[in-house]
């Protein structure tokens, strides 16, 4: 693999915090993000990031707060991180697809695009309150299929292990 193909960014300078101390290792995971939407982003004029879908795909039920987003724009090096302050999950219909436009137009940066018109047959919605975003010096992330979404790594919750179904033999 060459050094171009790898993730070339030192993490510990450009990751914000994650999860408070006690609470678990972050999720980590890679948004594709159109323009003009990216640079609004990075700009901190649109301050909720959303996804819409017809399955439950990531990041429907996927990511939670304090998990960290790095950004790029399809065909194009990262060059954005941030943390999800505020994460929610919705299940649509029309008129809950128009109540959340509604509600939150401006930190969705809604316009009179196509876009937003051709979202309107989702069944699912994922909507992520951003914060700490930081631009960051572009940096290559192999990638080559055309998600737009990719979970980089999940969650570990402190109190997972004691969670999880005992194995075969295992008290």
């Amino acid at each position: 693999m060459s050094a171009s193909s790898r993730m070339m960014v030192p993490l510990t300078g450009h990751l914000p915090a994650g999860r408070p101390a006690g609470e678990g290792r972050p999720g980590v995971h890679l948004a594709v993000v159109s323009e003009p939407y990216l640079t609004q982003i990075l700009g901190g004029i649109k301050t909720i990031e959303s996804r819409f879908s017809m399955r439950e795909v990531p990041p429907f039920r996927c990511v939670a707060e304090g998990d960290i987003l790095f950004l790029k724009k399809g065909g194009a090096p990262v060059t954005g991180v941030c943390r999800v302050s505020r994460v929610w999950f919705h299940r649509l219909d029309p008129e809950r697809y128009h109540r959340i436009i509604q509600e939150h137009a401006v930190e969705l940066s809604v316009d009179s695009s196509p876009f937003w018109h051709e979202k309107e047959s989702a069944l699912f919605c994922t909507l992520m309150e951003l914060e700490d975003v930081r631009p960051i010096t572009p940096t290559t992330l192999r990638k080559t299929d055309r998600r737009g979404w990719v979970v980089l790594r999940r969650a570990v919750h402190p109190y997972q292990r004691l969670l999880r179904e005992p194995k075969q033999g295992e008290d």
